[in-house]
């Protein structure tokens, strides 16, 4: 710094020729913290943050403890869903809309329990299987023969299945296929 001058223009000396108190206290107290010390400073904040969004938050969010107004308007969806006539296995008797063979209906259904209750030892949804069966479907009436063969065949409600094992952002992408349905 041949300017007589420290760091960003700020004057090493004063106009009497003395050093700068106040880059020679800040130069002290830089130099006084140990670098590791450093990793501690900056390294915990970080750690601590990271664990509150990638884990704590993600946990309060899964067992409904922390809930947004997102999360309230797509539950309200969800209920609206689960209420629909076509996860009963006489809509598509009443309504129509089916182009599926019984054997079909079975497969469909024996796919979604493999990816809500198979997996390894029963543990994990897969939950690109589950979009890949509502995709196919292609109507409300399918989804109703897919309900009664799932309930035929495991004893239990498909539409309760999904509510058990889906998380919110999950049960909207099958909202949002169901909807494209016209019958």
């Amino acid at each position: 710094m041949s300017n007589g001058t420290q760091g960003g223009g700020v004057p090493a000396t004063t106009s009497g020729g003395g050093t700068n108190p106040n880059i020679a206290r800040a130069g002290a107290y830089a130099s006084a913290i140990p670098p590791q010390a450093w990793l501690y400073i900056i390294g915990i904040p970080i750690a601590l943050g990271g664990m509150y969004f990638l884990v704590y938050k993600p946990i309060l969010r899964k067992f409904n403890v922390l809930k947004t107004d997102e999360d309230e308007a797509s539950d309200k969806v969800w209920v609206e869903v689960k209420k629909q006539p076509y996860w009963d296995g006489n809509f598509y008797k009443q309504k129509g809309g089916n182009t599926l063979s019984n054997q079909e209906a079975n497969d469909f259904a024996s796919t979604l329990y493999q990816a809500m209750k198979g997996g390894f030892f029963g543990v994990g949804t897969d939950e690109d299987a589950i979009n890949g069966v509502f995709s196919a479907l292609g109507s409300k009436g399918n989804i109703s023969m897919v309900a009664e063969a799932y309930n035929l065949t495991r004893g239990a409600d498909l539409v309760s299945a999904l509510d058990d094992e889906l998380d919110e952002a999950e049960r909207m992408a099958v909202v949002q296929k169901i909807s494209t349905y016209l019958s």
